[in-house]
C-alpha cells in the first residue's frame, strides 16, 4: 500500500494498442514548462566538458497501460497494469549536449501539471538517496559488519543512516 515512482528504461508497449509509450507520450498535450538545473559535466574520453545549464523542460502525464510481461511465468495470467506516465523532454538543448529526457512511471496520479512536477520532484530525489545509499555502505562500511544477530543489525543500520546523512551534510 505504498506508491512509487520509478525512470522507465524500455519503450513498451501499450496494452491493447500498437503503440509504443514514448511515441504514445509524444502525442499528447504539454500540460506546461519547467526549468530544471543541469550540473556542469566533466570531460570523458573525447566527449568535452559542457557547462552547467538550466534546462527548460516541457511537461506531459497521462493515465497508461502497461501489459505484464508475458515470457515469464511468473506473471501469467496477471492483469495489465494501470500507472501513470510522466514526460519530460528538453525540446531545444544546445548544440553540444543530448537533450533530457524522462519518462517516469508512477502510481501516483498526475492528473495536472503541479501534480506532474511534484512526480518529477520525487525522481530528482533519487540522485541524494543514492549518495546516501554509497555513504551507508562505502564510508560507513554497513555491509562488511560481522553482525548475526538481525536485531543487531537493524541497530547498527540506524545509527549508520544518521551518520550517512550527517557525512552528506558535511559534504555539502
Amino acid at each position: 500500500q505504498v506508491g512509487w515512482v520509478v525512470r522507465a528504461r524500455h519503450d513498451r508497449y501499450l496494452a491493447n494498442a500498437d503503440q509504443k509509450l514514448w511515441a504514445f507520450m509524444r502525442e499528447r498535450k504539454v500540460r506546461g514548462y519547467r526549468e530544471v538545473d543541469v550540473p556542469k559535466c566533466p570531460a570523458r574520453g573525447s566527449r568535452p566538458q559542457v557547462a552547467a545549464r538550466v534546462a527548460r523542460l516541457a511537461v506531459g502525464s497521462d493515465r497508461v497501460t502497461i501489459p505484464t510481461p508475458h515470457n515469464d511465468p511468473r506473471f501469467a495470467g496477471a492483469a495489465p497494469i494501470e500507472l501513470w506516465a510522466v514526460y519530460a523532454v528538453e525540446e531545444h538543448p544546445p548544440a553540444e549536449v543530448d537533450p533530457i529526457e524522462w519518462m517516469v512511471l508512477t502510481s501516483e496520479p498526475a492528473e495536472s501539471l503541479a501534480a506532474a512536477n511534484a512526480i518529477l520532484d520525487w525522481y530528482t530525489l533519487r540522485w541524494v538517496i543514492e549518495e546516501w545509499h554509497k555513504v551507508e555502505k562505502s564510508g560507513c562500511r554497513l555491509e562488511s559488519s560481522q553482525l548475526r544477530d538481525a536485531d543487531a543489525l537493524e541497530r547498527l543500520a540506524a545509527l549508520t543512516a544518521v551518520v550517512a546523512v550527517r557525512m552528506l551534510q558535511l559534504r555539502d
